[in-house]
């Protein structure tokens, strides 16, 4: 064991001797070759790799000083130029007499106070590089120094090692090395030579250097300064005076003038050195709005403050230069694939930016106009050097487009422009066949080789296979009331994404189900463009299709802006007449962003209701944020779509709508909604044989029996229902677990993030509750189709009662509550009292 120990102790300390004489030898290279430059060649240099070689990484330190060894024979010339006008300056009797031999034209005498001046400003040239070269000294010294008091601290383990084990202890304490808060991490008991503590003092190394003058510059510095779209960058920071616990660094757009106008912001005290005016802050993810990017540092006693003005008193201490993107404002990015209604054909959205055309502050939005020929989708199965090309039209929207405040505010927080929202469709795709795909703007006969501008990466999907193949399997997952949100979130995306790049493609999702309530971003545009970024990472290759939740269209009031172009909807019988139900869940987005970005299939109402085709199985997706009732437009419109399947053809129907029918949690507002919907649905769900039903809206996972108006109707092997499963778990949050109403319908409830997988033959389809922690099963049931009960076993029916619609309401108050819904209300009451008690 000793010997063990002192070889690995030997080893490291001659690493570190190695190491450490090594850098001491660059940096003489670096500080007798550069420091004594000129200032800008010293701020590039000094001001930024000094720091790095003290607390930054290796992997940083190269990044560093590749470019800078580059830079060398330039270096140097500057540094000839440099000591050449110092002796020029300091010796000017002896070049007085070289140039004897050929003198200049006489110049005119200058005044005394020119000449008091020019010395001024000679002598504080001198004193600034004898100050350079000082400090220089000054801080190999330092380096020596530490140096030394490693040597030492690798010579007393070195001793430690070589002494006798002490006698074994139970439970011995481990001393801790976390530094105390409060505590300077370099302080050392009883030692007040340690270098650190000898860095705050005059003249320690008898250079003649003031340390005071060799102060560090006050700096903030972004690595890298080009980065992809969705990737990370390291802020380092140095020379802060005066650190505050309320100090923070913000995200700005270039350019911004406004402390307050800032994307996002942490605070310094996320760096564990920052109580010494320096830190580093590395994975800060960035996303391309079309736009550079800054951080700035700001000092404060208090938080960042909400005002959207001018008014927060913040002080600017420091700003990085600039980041910018990999493609420029150009590049594709956002990359999601729609079905149509055709299963030969495949819609691609994508988002790129151009400065020109569109403007920062966009004051209306831009109609959907045919695209530059540049804007183009290419696609090929095998030979990309012969692919097909389809072009894309575009469209963006702005601020007044939205409903109501804060979504019509322009803030770095709530609007910003969206960009260029691409729409191409692939045409005269093969059945059951896979195809590679790029989008992006250039030649389109250049996409193959991307020689001119800006293209995605290449992405593949599958198309439907054919619906009347025997041998036929489809694979679909769902996801619902996801958000942006870490880790969970892309815990969620990163587990679906495993799922996406198996080889054999037996776990492939054929396509995935967005269950409602998408991004949560409530009117803030960035959120928007994290989410679309997310999602990117999956609908790039398996085709989504989205359901409306509350989150993404309910608002207080109807718009002329509303894209669902429906009456307002809020009906009497909602318990809560304020928040969340029915009223200001979008924060005035109104589903304007979510159209605009999702272009779902051309079968219904846009994103609101549509269907479309699978293989063998039927789609349907309904808003539960509209008038759901009999006799209301998306009713009928639901009745005839359902009434127009071949089953023979499509033996499976899946209806998926936000709010659900079916569940048991003790939330009373949603309950009553649940209540109505259910009276509004079954009837349609039993007559047209609708084999499941999902939803989100609960933060949670549930399934039903087969159940229609309250009771179970067979089982899952021989069903005469619907099921209905919940799957609102894939990010936002969980609800918290506790007791529900007491249903015998209900089978299985899990709080868990995770999302569910369906995979649908002939004759069975399986759902699984798949859970993100380790990527596992955790709950799964096997349906098979529809069977027809004897009458005996048949509860009583319940047939759909129409309501007494109320008339046409004004847009700007909502419908008056019907006696029908007074006395529904008063009967959910009444339920849940029973219930509670």
């Amino acid at each position: 064991y000793q010997r063990r120990v002192h070889g690995k102790i030997s080893n490291f300390a001659l690493s570190m001797r190695l190491s450490l004489s090594s850098l001491v030898f660059l940096m003489f290279l670096f500080c007798s070759s550069c420091l004594s430059a000129e200032d800008t060649r010293k701020s590039a240099l000094a001001n930024v790799l000094f720091p790095q070689l003290l607390v930054g990484s290796p992997q940083r330190i190269v990044q560093l000083l590749v470019p800078q060894l580059s830079l060398g024979p330039a270096v140097l010339a500057r540094e000839r130029a440099a000591q050449q006008q110092l002796q020029e300056e300091e010796q000017p009797a002896v070049l007085a007499r070289e140039r004897t031999v050929q003198s200049p034209p006489p110049q005119e005498e200058e005044e005394p106070h020119e000449l008091q001046e020019r010395h001024a400003q000679q002598t504080h040239t001198r004193t600034h590089r004898s100050s350079h070269y000082k400090c220089s000294k000054s801080f190999l010294n330092k380096i020596r120094g530490r140096v030394a008091h490693l040597r030492e601290s690798v010579q007393q383990l070195s001793a430690e090692a070589r002494k006798p084990p002490a006698p074994a202890m139970e439970h011995s304490p481990v001393p801790s090395a976390q530094p105390v808060d409060g505590v300077d991490e370099d302080s050392s008991d009883g030692d007040d030579t340690t270098p650190d503590k000898a860095d705050n003092t005059t003249d320690n190394d008898g250079d003649g250097a003031d340390e005071s003058e060799c102060g560090e510059p006050t700096e903030l510095v972004v690595f890298p300064s080009i980065v992809e779209h969705g990737g990370t960058v390291e802020l380092t920071w140095r020379g802060i005076k005066d650190v505050g616990e309320a100090d923070w660094i913000g995200l700005f757009r270039e350019g911004e003038s406004n402390s307050s106008n800032y994307f996002s912001f942490f605070y310094v005290n996320k760096s564990e050195t920052y109580r010494r005016g320096s830190g580093a802050v590395g994975g800060v993810t960035l996303f391309n709005v079309r736009h550079p990017l800054v951080f700035r540092y700001y000092r404060n006693d208090t938080s960042p403050c909400v005002d959207y003005g001018n008014g927060c008193p913040y002080d600017l201490v420091a700003e990085s230069a600039s980041v910018s993107f990999v493609g420029g404002p150009a590049a594709p990015t956002q990359v999601h694939l729609v079905p149509t209604t055709s299963p030969s054909e495949m819609r691609v959205n994508w988002v790129s930016g151009d400065l020109q055309s569109v403007p920062a502050q966009q004051a209306h939005a831009v109609p959907e106009v045919a695209s530059s020929p540049s804007s183009v989708v290419c696609y090929w199965t095998t030979d990309p050097n012969k692919p097909l090309a389809r072009a894309a039209t575009r469209s963006t929207y702005s601020a007044a487009d939205m409903c109501s405040a804060p979504a019509t505010i322009v803030s770095a927080r709530l609007f910003i422009p969206p960009g260029w929202l691409h729409d191409a469709v692939m045409t005269d795709l093969l059945p059951g066949t896979k195809y590679n795909y790029r989008v992006g703007s250039g030649p389109s006969e250049q996409c193959a080789t991307t020689e001119s501008g800006a293209w995605s990466q290449v992405f593949s999907f599958v198309t439907p296979p054919p619906a009347d193949l025997s041998t036929a399997r489809v694979r679909f997952a769902a996801v619902g009331d996801m958000g942006a949100y870490m880790p969970s979130s892309y815990q969620t995306i990163a587990t679906l994404r495993d799922q996406l790049l198996l080889e054999d493609g037996m776990g492939r999702p054929d396509f995935i189900l967005n269950l409602g309530d998408l991004s949560y971003a409530r009117g803030n545009g960035m959120l928007w463009e994290e989410y679309m970024t997310l999602l990117a990472r999956v609908a790039a290759s398996s085709p989504m299709l989205i359901v409306v939740g509350n989150h993404d269209y309910d608002n207080v009031n109807a718009s002329h802006n509303d894209p669902s172009g429906q009456p307002f909807y809020k009906p009497g019988w909602v318990l809560d007449n304020t928040t969340f139900n029915y009223s200001f869940d979008s924060s005035g987005e109104c589903g304007v962003p979510m159209v605009k970005r999702f272009h779902m299939p051309d079968s219904g109402n846009s994103a609101f209701w549509y269907a479309v085709d699978w293989g063998m199985v039927k789609l349907v997706s309904i808003s539960s944020e509209h008038d759901v009732r009999a006799k209301s437009p998306q009713y009928e419109w639901l009745q005839q779509t359902l009434a127009s399947v071949n089953r023979t053809a499509q033996p499976w129907v899946v209806v998926m709508h936000h709010r659900p029918s079916y569940e048991t949690e003790r939330y009373p507002n949603d309950y009553v909604i649940a209540e109505r919907l259910r009276e509004s649905l079954d009837p349609l769900m039993l007559q047209y044989r609708v084999n499941l039903a999902l939803h989100g809206h609960y933060h949670s996972y549930q399934r039903t029996c087969p159940v229609h108006m309250g009771a179970c109707r067979g089982t899952y092997e021989r069903p005469a229902a619907t099921v209905h499963v919940t799957a609102g778990h894939a990010g936002h949050s969980l609800d918290v677990p506790g007791p529900g109403y007491p249903k015998a319908w209900s089978l299985n409830t899990l709080f868990e993030f995770g999302y569910i997988t369906v995979d649908v033959t002939r004759d069975s389809m399986r759902v699984q509750a798949i859970r993100n922690s380790d990527g596992k099963v955790s709950d799964e049931f096997v349906l098979k189709p529809w069977v027809d009960l004897p009458s005996a076993e048949q509860p009583a029916s319940h047939p759909a009662q129409p309501h007494n619609l109320p008339a046409a309401q004004p847009h700007n108050r909502p419908p008056a509550a019907t006696a029908d819904d007074v006395e529904a209300k008063n009967q959910v009451l009444t339920e849940i009292a029973s219930l509670d008690s």
